[in-house]
């Protein structure tokens, strides 16, 4: 569970920076 959420947040901060 939180490994999912950690790597949805983390695709949320890459789509962002890029």
């Amino acid at each position: 569970m939180g490994n999912a959420l950690k790597d949805t947040h983390l695709a949320s901060v890459e789509a962002i920076e890029n």
